[in-house]
């Protein structure tokens, strides 16, 4: 009998993660009562409001809502609800699939946001661009993107935390095969990251080291990794990542020929 090999599961992580919960349907509910009496920029951050939360249930009813946002904001003169909402209709797009049109909308946002000095929704446009580019497979632009989000942080002093950055670019790196590089840059956010993210950002890499471990054979060593990360997931309680590292496990003890 032929036993074909599993393929893991990647794990690779992005600055972009999301929960969705059960209280969701709630929250929209509330959202669509306060907008019966909200106006002007309460109004236009409700709708945007309305827009993320039905991201991942209903697209269109989520752009939709990202529109009526942005019309209302330009209608005030509301320019930072204008920017905010053209970022959020960038990140509806980009989330379901539709890159052509999120680059637009980002690239939209990252102008404005520049012309008004808002420097922390240009850093958010790059970043988007970054794994929008890296999803099309464009990765010399996608790097660019994260360089710059970089660049704009050290430049301006900001004090921000740029260890998602290097997460980032480790794992465009891992996708272009060149895992020192990458692993590089999985440590360099580990040198950077501040106290307050450190258990994340550590869970964080210690599971794409993994990935790459396995990916290289080593599966006794990508075993003990995903084996450590498996606490920080069950102290969350979340579930669909601990089906993940679960399988991952399951398939390093499989090469292992440790089948119970």
């Amino acid at each position: 009998m032929n036993v074909s090999q599993p393929s893991i599961l990647h794990a690779l992580i992005f600055c972009c993660i999301t929960h969705l919960c059960f209280s969701q349907t709630n929250e929209i509910d509330s959202l669509q009562n306060l907008l019966e009496t909200a106006n002007d920029t309460t109004r236009v951050n409700t709708l945007k409001e309305l827009g993320r939360k039905f991201r991942f249930q209903n697209k269109e009813m989520a752009i939709k809502y990202g529109l009526q946002s942005l019309e209302e904001a330009k209608e005030i003169n509301f320019t930072l609800g204008e920017i905010k909402a053209l970022y959020d209709i960038g990140l509806t797009y980009g989330m379901t699939g539709d890159y052509a049109t999120s680059l637009g909308y980002f690239n939209k946002a990252q102008s404005l946001a520049l012309e008004h000095g808002n420097f922390q929704i240009v850093l958010d446009t790059y970043n988007s661009l970054g794994i929008v580019y890296k999803r099309i497979g464009d990765y010399p632009t996608s790097q660019s993107y994260y360089l710059k989000s970089i660049k704009l942080i050290d430049s301006l002093n900001l004090g921000l935390d740029v260890s998602p950055i290097y997460v980032n670019l480790g794992v465009l790196h891992y996708q272009m095969g060149q895992d020192k590089q990458a692993v590089d840059n999985f440590e360099k956010a580990l040198e950077l990251v501040p106290e307050s993210n450190r258990e994340e950002r550590e869970h964080f890499v210690l599971v794409n080291l993994a990935v790459l471990d396995y990916q290289n054979g080593d599966y006794e060593v990508a075993l003990n990794k995903f084996l450590k990360a498996v606490p920080y997931s069950k102290e969350r309680n979340d579930n669909i990542s601990l089906c993940t590292k679960y399988s991952n496990i399951g398939s390093c003890y499989f090469n292992l020929g440790q089948w119970a």
